[in-house]
């Protein structure tokens, strides 16, 4: 979804789609790329990845937040039974089934 709550283009949508999550403009960490170097005409690899923070689109960035979700009701309340986890998780969603766009 979008921050106005309407289904993304590229997401997939249908009546077996059981929750969704932000996925548009989401901050993210990224690594940056393998650049080599020249020194004295020999060429360098630097030996780490440089960390940054950009945001990005897709199914790949909502994803982790409901995994993620389910992971803290996890740490909370360990042993349950899957249904319990899945009502807590239906029970604190918004429907967004009648925002216009999402039909």
């Amino acid at each position: 979804t979008d921050d106005n709550f309407r289904r993304a283009t590229f997401t997939n949508f249908g009546a077996w789609v059981d929750i969704s999550a932000p996925g548009i403009d989401i901050l993210s960490t990224v690594v940056g790329k393998w650049e080599h170097y020249y020194f004295l005409g020999i060429k360098y690899w630097p030996s780490s990845y440089t960390a940054r923070y950009n945001r990005m689109s897709g199914t790949s960035m909502a994803c982790p937040i409901v995994s993620g979700v389910l992971g803290l009701a996890l740490s909370v309340a360990p042993g349950r039974r899957k249904q319990e986890y899945l009502n807590c998780l239906y029970s604190s969603a918004r429907d967004i089934s009648d925002v216009h766009g999402n039909a």
